[in-house]
């Protein structure tokens, strides 16, 4: 089989893979859409994401929707020819994060696509991948294999969102319009919640627009348009930090109320340091993190989808094939002309 390796930075190659017997109890996918995510693009351009660096040629890729080809587990209900969004976490079940339900915390999970371990976890730029059926969601012939491979980022809001708590009636301000950012805001805004949204680019800022958002702030361009926001309708009862920024922490906790919520969902790199922790503790906010998702997260969203819940459409950017990787990993790096692009596994 074809599958695309990454060898350093900003070196891609479509490499042929040997594809081994299929295991008992196990089902294989012939990839169809897999969606290109921030990680992958630190992992293609910089050969790390993070503290976790490229030690072989290694696949990136943990968004994907998938076609089933071959099933060895009895009485799973899947059936050669199923369409479906695939979960690309595998925890362990047993360890003490599992028992308590929080399996995106799981001591020995097994997750395509990360450079965390060793050897990697090869991700899902590739034809054909061998999984267990609990990874497996069917979606109807309605649902897109672009929008199905959304799944996973759309599992990362919807945690993010239950780490919030209640949300309806909640004034809710998202720092970030990148996918994640914006799918928080579909998310959100499905909730009942009234969500603002911050960012750099106006491209980006159409998007949330489109998925929900009920104000956008480019603080690039408007620096006092959030405080006119506050003044008019009140201080925020949830943040959304998604952007992985420290600044932009620190700009909009002036206009959180006391006692308020905020869920981290970017990654802060190293030795970062915020000038707003003071308020963290004057105003008594409670400070969360958001890792991943759960099952139920991963299932929550799949539903969203089916019951055509949200409108993913304005963030569809654009569908390469796989034979064009470079051009698109280009594209998906410029927030200036796109937000999730996906490449086409199969002619």
């Amino acid at each position: 089989m074809k599958a695309l390796k990454i060898h350093q930075p900003e070196d891609i190659r479509l490499e042929d893979e040997a594809l081994p017997a299929l295991a008992e109890g196990q089902v294989r996918l012939a990839i169809e859409s897999v969606g290109i995510c921030g990680s992958d693009l630190h992992y293609y351009y910089e050969g790390r994401c993070g503290n976790f660096v490229i030690r072989e040629p290694f696949s990136p890729g943990h968004e994907a929707s998938a076609t089933v080809l071959e099933v060895k587990a009895e009485h799973c209900g899947l059936r050669p020819g199923d369409r479906v969004a695939l979960n690309p976490g595998h925890p362990c079940g047993q360890c003490a994060p599992c028992r308590r339900g929080s399996s995106n915390l799981c001591e020995q999970m097994r997750f395509f696509g990360t450079a965390s371990t060793w050897p990697h976890s090869q991700g899902l730029l590739r034809q054909f991948v061998d999984v267990w059926p609990s990874q497996c969601h069917r979606i109807s012939d309605d649902i897109s294999f672009e929008e199905a491979a959304c799944g996973e980022p759309l599992a990362v809001a919807v945690h993010s969102a239950h780490r919030a708590g209640d949300l309806n009636g909640r004034r809710v301000l998202v720092l970030g319009a990148g996918p994640i950012g914006n799918l928080i805001t579909a998310v959100c805004a499905h909730k009942g919640a009234r969500v603002v949204v911050t960012d750099l680019q106006d491209h980006a800022l159409s998007i949330a627009a489109a998925m929900g958002a009920a104000v956008t702030i480019n603080v690039a361009k408007q620096a006092e348009a959030l405080a006119r926001e506050v003044t008019a309708g009140g201080e925020f009862d949830v943040v959304m930090e998604v952007t992985g920024s420290p600044k932009a922490l620190d700009d909009a906790l002036p206009y959180v109320r006391r006692g308020a919520t905020l869920v981290q969902v970017g990654g802060f790199g190293a030795g970062v340091q915020l000038d707003s922790l003071g308020l963290i503790m004057s105003k008594e906010l409670n400070y969360l993190g958001s890792f991943r998702f759960t099952e139920t997260d991963y299932q929550e969203a799949v539903a969203l989808l089916k019951g055509k819940a949200l409108n993913l459409a304005p963030m569809l950017s654009a569908t390469l094939p796989l034979e064009q990787a470079e051009a698109a990993f280009a594209l998906a790096r410029d927030r200036t002309r796109a937000s999730k692009v996906h490449l086409k596994m199969r002619g």
